[in-house]
């Protein structure tokens, strides 16, 4: 199993990227991530009750009306999956350690947390991820290695805390990015590798960036970019950068995709 996940790896990655790439680009999901009633929108410029701190109905000029602002009076439960249009896209792990690549291939990661709106933004609350199938890929001839969410289970798992994050705060900036961090001061994630020369218990810990597409219900990570921004760290904030390569379709409770940025 491990010499299929390490022969798959590489073919799966430029794969999975190039398909990215497309639905990035396209606005792709399942052909309804574009604005329209298919989709739901994270938040919007409206007159919510006369209460508001702009006078146009785009959110943009400050007045004497002040009727409009960026507001959804509901809060929005919330699903994620790494599948777009029927491909899977896995999540990879890259963090160099005392002169190693190391490297984790997750081939499903399912998400859920809730979307609470406020006045000025919205905010994401209480987001679990779980991601599963996951295989050690480097380095390689690691057989019998694998990761675990707990000591024995050998579930091939990685679990995320409970997370969170909040809109930017000009909603209509393209493509901004959202920084997620642990909701209470605990790593983001921690796993176990058994069965390999490294073997012990690994964390995640401090914070990254998650791209949100505007055309699309979207958020997306890089490893290189979040290897150069050096804010997500290996066991300690002295510890490797590590860096993530994701994509996150995001859906309400129903099935229907959620637009997390809304310019009317």
């Amino acid at each position: 199993m491990i010499s299929k996940s390490i022969s798959r790896s590489s073919n799966a990655l430029g794969a999975g990227l190039a398909v990215l790439a497309t639905a990035l680009l396209i606005g792709a999901f399942g052909g309804t991530a574009s604005a329209g009633a298919d989709s739901l929108s994270w938040y919007q410029c409206g007159a919510w009750g006369g209460l508001g701190v702009y006078e146009d109905a785009n959110c943009s000029k400050k007045g004497a009306s002040n009727s409009y602002s960026w507001l959804r009076p509901s809060s929005t439960p919330f699903t994620t999956s790494n599948t777009l249009s029927g491909i899977q896209q896995p999540y990879i792990i890259k963090y160099t350690q005392a002169g190693i690549a190391f490297e984790v291939e997750c081939d499903e990661a399912q998400g859920s947390g809730t979307l609470v709106n406020t006045e000025t933004q919205a905010n994401i609350e209480k987001y679990n991820l779980t991601l599963s199938d996951c295989w050690v890929t480097k380095p390689g001839g690691a057989i019998g290695c694998l990761v675990s969410s707990e000591a024995g289970s050998a579930d091939h798992k990685i679990i995320f805390n409970s997370l969170k994050a909040s809109s930017p705060k000009s909603p209509e900036a393209l493509n901004p990015n959202v920084k997620f961090a642990p909701s209470e001061g605990v790593p983001l994630a921690t796993f176990l590798y058994e069965g390999c020369s490294h073997g012990g218990t690994s964390k995640l810990v401090g914070s990254f960036l998650a791209k949100m597409h505007n055309d699309a219900s979207l958020l997306g990570t890089t490893a290189e970019e979040m290897l150069a921004s050096g804010t997500l760290k290996l066991n300690s904030v002295v510890g490797p950068k590590v860096g993530i390569t994701s994509v996150k379709a995001i859906s309400s409770e129903s099935g229907k995709p959620v637009k997390l940025d809304t310019v009317p």
